[in-house]
């Protein structure tokens, strides 16, 4: 009977955190590492996770791009995303655009007294039981592979608003390029976030480095924090300080929990 419990508690965790690390599970439950990966292995085979180098993430209902970013390089975004949200203090109002990065900023805001602005189905499924929260949702034409909205409305719904800070993610980036996009129709939705924040922040592991898209939403000396894990060449950051960029690497191997677990 105990075995069914915690299978169901650590699920359960593990869903609540859009996936967790085998240092989140073992930490948050007081359990062995053996014991996660034997518990892990149960859920996959039985269809309820699914597991990855390192940790475990929901099922998706549907394996979307988005779902498939998840899993990459997972322990890297966690801390990424958990840094981050310590730059967002209460009485903050902030704008979160789509990413698995940037969602995983969530379950470390929930307990906050914020206002939030988003695009993201997915922020939005991680903080809409968040009473202290004030989420306003950017509408438009839905996009099922990035679980966002775009278009002209979502465009119209940001232009009489503002934020403290912006934090979005990018398919790429360098000091050369600045940082890059694949869809070419959301630049301006960007630039107009940018225009409406007060700092930009873009969260984004070091192997985006090697990733080309096709739209440059931002010019380098555009954002003002690039927080990134320790995979960054020390050259790269060189180059971006120069510009005034506030370059911060994370340490992948102090991910924290979040929703106030002690982790």
């Amino acid at each position: 009977m105990t075995q069914i419990i915690n299978d169901f508690e650590i699920k359960e965790y593990v869903e609540k955190m859009s996936g967790a690390s085998l240092s989140d599970i073992r930490l948050a439950f007081g359990i062995s590492e053996s014991t996660v990966r034997r518990t892990l292995a149960r859920l996959e085979k039985s269809g309820k996770l699914r597991r990855f180098r390192g940790g475990a993430v929901a099922v998706p209902a549907i394996d979307t791009a988005y779902e498939r970013r998840v899993k990459e390089f997972y322990i890297e975004k966690k801390a990424i995303s958990h840094r981050a949200a310590q730059y967002v203090n209460n009485g903050s109002s902030i704008i979160l655009l789509g990413g698995s990065t940037v969602a995983g900023m969530c379950p470390f805001l929930v307990d906050k007294e914020i206002s939030v602005i988003t695009n993201s189905l997915a922020v939005v499924d991680q903080l809409k039981n968040s009473p202290n929260i004030n989420l306003i949702i950017l509408g438009g034409i839905y996009n099922h592979d990035e679980y966002e909205f775009v278009g002209n409305m979502t465009n119209m719904g940001l232009r009489f608003m503002r934020a403290d800070c912006l934090f979005t993610s990018c398919v790429g980036f360098s000091p050369g390029t600045g940082f890059l996009t694949n869809h070419i129709n959301s630049v301006e939705f960007y630039q107009l976030c940018m225009k409406n924040a007060e700092k930009t922040f873009v969260l984004a592991d070091s192997s985006k480095t090697e990733c080309k898209g096709i739209g440059i939403f931002a010019g380098a000396d555009e954002v003002d924090h690039l927080i990134t894990d320790a995979g960054l060449s020390p050259e790269t950051i060189d180059r971006f300080s120069g510009m005034q960029v506030q370059v911060e690497l994370v340490d992948r191997y102090k991910t924290p929990g979040g929703s106030g677990l002690a982790v």
